[in-house]
């Protein structure tokens, strides 16, 4: 199956190949062994982040995605912003709790386009190695998009210096 964001940015970019990127995928009965590959740039890191809010419409179950680099606020942000800045005056100023109706009225707008933040790696998935394609053993990387629930311990071992980036060239390591 092609990669939907892909397919959008050749939309966009007739020119340009992307739709070839193959994508990670757990198998939730399988142990998996991958290696995240360090950029080209030894200045870069070996990610990119972004923030991806869906925004309901109507006749959707997903919405449509806003998606935007970390370090930037969108139209979106600020208005989640103001609507928690709405929340914090309502519980100062009058008291409300967090089961009062107007802040559970609040709440439900927030719940329904936060951003969250995902991050994806280029990386080598090991078992890879033990497949064939045309009678020929073929690596290529993949695309690992990443939920916080796996990028944030990656993150905290590239932090401890006894572990260090899992994607340096030299002292890198695998990861399960």
């Amino acid at each position: 199956m092609a990669d939907v964001w892909s397919q959008e940015a050749e939309k966009h970019s007739p020119n340009q190949q992307y739709s070839d990127i193959r994508e990670f995928r757990f198998d939730n009965n399988h142990e998996h062994t991958l290696r995240l590959i360090p950029q080209k740039d030894p200045k870069k890191l070996p990610f990119h982040g972004y923030i991806i809010h869906w925004v309901p419409q109507q006749n959707s179950k997903k919405g449509r995605p806003i998606v935007h680099a970390i370090d930037k606020r969108c139209i979106l942000c600020e208005y989640v912003s103001d609507l928690w800045t709405e929340i914090n005056r309502l519980k100062e100023e009058e008291d409300c709790t967090d089961k009062s109706p107007n802040v559970q009225k609040i709440y439900a707008l927030i719940q329904g386009i936060s951003g969250k933040k995902k991050y994806d790696f280029n990386i080598l998935d090991r078992e890879d190695l033990k497949h064939e394609v045309n009678g020929k053993k073929v690596v290529a990387p993949k695309r690992f998009t990443t939920p916080s629930t796996v990028w944030k311990p990656i993150f905290e071992y590239a932090k401890n210096p006894k572990w260090g980036s899992p994607s340096d060239e030299k002292n890198g390591y695998d990861l399960q």
